[in-house]
């Protein structure tokens, strides 16, 4: 009798799990549910970055002017330019040119020759 009520109470906990599980489970995705989200964070020129720690959070409003490689971009304010590396799950479906002036929220990537903003999120200025 004591095994039937033990093999019973591991049935339960291991059947309430799985029920847990699939409750957060959404098609092929998990659910997400969002976070902290900074508003001191604004808007910074091109030119500033250089004065920035690696790895640091930075917000840029200006234009793409040129692809150099496969995710690599020139990026371009009124201050002067700097590259951004854009991978493709981060464009969402937006169309951008040159005449186009978008917001850039990314980490900046301090290399030996030349700085590099990863691009965290892409979006149109004012939208």
């Amino acid at each position: 009798m004591k095994k039937l009520l033990v093999v019973g109470m591991l049935s339960a906990a291991v059947l309430s799990l799985s029920f847990n599980a699939m409750a957060n489970y959404n098609g092929n995705h998990q659910v997400n549910s969002g976070g902290f989200v900074s508003q001191s964070t604004s808007v910074t020129s091109v030119s500033n970055v250089d004065n920035l720690p690696n790895n640091s959070t930075i917000i840029i409003e200006g234009f793409i002017v040129r692809n150099i490689t496969h995710n690599v971009y020139e990026f371009k304010d009124d201050s002067g330019s700097i590259r951004v590396k854009i991978d493709n799950d981060k464009w969402n479906g937006l169309n951008v040119s040159s005449d186009t002036k978008i917001r850039i929220e990314g980490r900046i990537d301090n290399h030996l020759v030349q700085d590099e903003i990863n691009v965290g999120r892409i979006s149109l200025v004012g939208q």
